[in-house]
């Protein structure tokens, strides 16, 4: 990534925006990080997502698009250190999305540019993503007081928009037009590097702190969240999405769908019943006269 994240202390937070990278980037990949940081680290990593859009949904050729938001927390090395750092006037530099290091600005105590602290991320892929990109800049900050037990934690959030395949939605069209299906995103979490092996987590209410929501994310820290308009085309979507923890350190963003069947009755089912009582008047008619008095012509 050539981008970086400016950082200004907001109350008890530490708020980072998006702009150009001072330092030359530097990519680290997951087997780097785990020869860096060799210690086991079985920590909770807490995971939220809100679903912002879905679009082109196609079940019979199984695939959809998707635009959401993924936010992880988990606790960091040295959180003593985290705080300190905090207090420097600087920035975060973000890697990829296995690194974050912090860059202190130029004063009494630190020369301009100098790398005062580092973090590994744990490493995010998206398994059943055919291609996808990052919409935002990713955001790293650090939370002194987060969660049920007011821990420092790190939190790392961006917005992906990807193309899915899931070739499982074919099965479910027996019932159409009245057919429903589960869209998932299959999201890998620390599966290498050093967070490998670590408990996934869905977020809670009792995650939630009044300091919680950032200038570019106005939902809280809590529950996942569906922002999508849930009218669709042709579906109507579910309440909340579903965040589903599964073994292989992998969780699923899952949201329901049903397909609106109203069109179907109305345009297709209505039409040919009326078509089909249209017919059986020409019973009540005599023979000689029925092709005259219907005007019905068959080609």
């Amino acid at each position: 990534s050539g981008r970086s994240c400016a950082v200004t202390r907001v109350g008890a937070q530490v708020v980072l925006t998006a702009r150009a990278m001072p330092v030359p980037c530097e990519h680290v990949s997951s087997h780097d990080q785990k020869v860096k940081w060799p210690e086991a680290r079985d920590e909770v990593l807490k995971l939220r997502v809100i679903v912002w859009t879905l679009h082109d949904i196609n079940v019979v050729e199984g695939h959809f698009g998707i635009k959401f938001r993924l936010t992880m927390f988990w606790r960091p090395r040295d959180p003593e250190r985290c705080l300190e750092v905090s207090g420097v006037k600087g920035q975060w530099n973000v890697f990829g999305r296995t690194l974050a290091k912090y860059t202190a600005e130029q004063d009494d105590d630190h020369e301009d540019g100098v790398e005062i602290h580092e973090e590994p991320v744990p490493p995010i892929s998206l398994l059943n993503a055919t291609d996808f990109e990052e919409e935002t800049t990713p955001e790293f900050r650090v939370e002194e007081h987060w969660g049920a037990n007011k821990e420092v934690h790190l939190k790392w959030t961006v917005i992906f928009k990807a193309t899915c395949v899931q070739p499982s939605l074919a099965t479910h069209l027996q019932s159409f037009p009245y057919d429903s299906h589960v869209l998932g995103v299959e999201v890998g979490v620390a599966r290498f590097g050093c967070y490998q092996g670590s408990t996934l987590m869905r977020c809670s209410n009792e995650d939630t702190t009044n300091n919680s929501i950032s200038a570019n994310n106005r939902y809280a820290n809590g529950f996942s969240t569906l922002a999508a308009h849930k009218d669709l085309v042709g579906f109507r979507l579910g309440n909340e999405p579903g965040l589903v923890v599964a073994p292989d350190q992998l969780v699923r963003v899952e949201v329901m769908i049903w397909r609106k069947y109203q069109y179907y009755e109305k345009n297709i089912v209505m039409v040919n019943l009326a078509i089909l009582a249209i017919g059986f008047t020409v019973f009540a008619l005599n023979w000689d006269e029925a092709g005259g008095r219907t005007d019905l012509t068959l080609d």
